[in-house]
């Protein structure tokens, strides 16, 4: 009976292992082109709804060439392929955001930070966050409140986290993290409406925003890369 008890514990153990290793986030890094004898400024970015870690690492080769870029999987993989920092639900002629798993993915995302900055070498003094659709969100959702300090954060073509409230974040931190906003003139999938709504409340509450439309629809342009290149350049220093 006892053999038969420690078996059991082994298997329950076993699958314990799994589950965890299945609910760490995975991730693609590009290492910076160039090195120097100083720790290296980290982008990491987080893709759209349905899509992994292979959509954005390719926006490596635009961006500064002293960067490390990480582009992260979301954890929810969807049935139709992909995965998602979490699920749509649609109601009342909307979409509504699945708050529970935004929160588990914006937590998954706050261990991942310094994990990286250790395991890449990276300057924890200059983190980058930043996101396509979805992943701008949760760009914004954590860039704003992470108890791991970015330096500043790069929303393309997303919307403000419905469940952001600007008024509980100390006004200094504020201060300290630019946002990178662009967004399509002729976006389909988050308008650009949303986009603006994005800048209005940010400025509203003091927060430093570089703003940048583009003609295009949901989507990431050359013209955009070129002004986020910039954008990085600047504030990386």
């Amino acid at each position: 009976m006892t053999r038969i008890l420690s078996v059991l514990c082994l298997l329950c153990s076993l699958i314990l292992t799994a589950c965890q290793a299945q609910t760490e986030l995975l991730y693609k890094v590009v290492p910076a082109r160039i090195t120097s004898s100083t720790p290296a400024p980290i982008l990491v970015l987080l893709h759209g709804w349905g899509s992994d870690e292979n959509d954005l690492i390719g926006l490596s080769n635009s961006l500064p060439p002293d960067f490390i870029v990480v582009s992260v999987r979301a954890p929810y993989k969807r049935e139709n392929g992909g995965y998602a920092w979490y699920e749509l639900q649609f109601g009342n002629g909307v979409f509504k955001e699945t708050i529970g798993q935004a929160a588990e993915s914006a937590r998954k995302i706050n261990s991942l930070l310094p994990k990286l900055v250790k395991e890449l070498h990276a300057d924890p003094k200059r983190v980058f966050l930043g996101g396509f659709s979805q992943g701008a969100i949760m760009s914004l959702r954590v860039g704003l409140q992470a108890p791991y300090p970015v330096r500043g954060i790069v929303c393309l073509s997303g919307r403000f986290p419905p469940d952001l409230d600007l008024n509980k974040i100390p006004a200094m931190q504020k201060t300290k993290i630019p946002v990178f906003a662009a967004h399509g003139t002729d976006d389909k999938v988050i308008s650009i409406a949303d986009g603006r709504n994005i800048i209005q409340k940010l400025q509203s509450a003091g927060i430093s925003v570089t703003a940048k439309e583009y003609p295009m629809g949901h989507q990431i342009s050359k013209e955009e890369l070129m002004a986020l290149k910039l954008w990085l350049q600047q504030n990386g220093k």
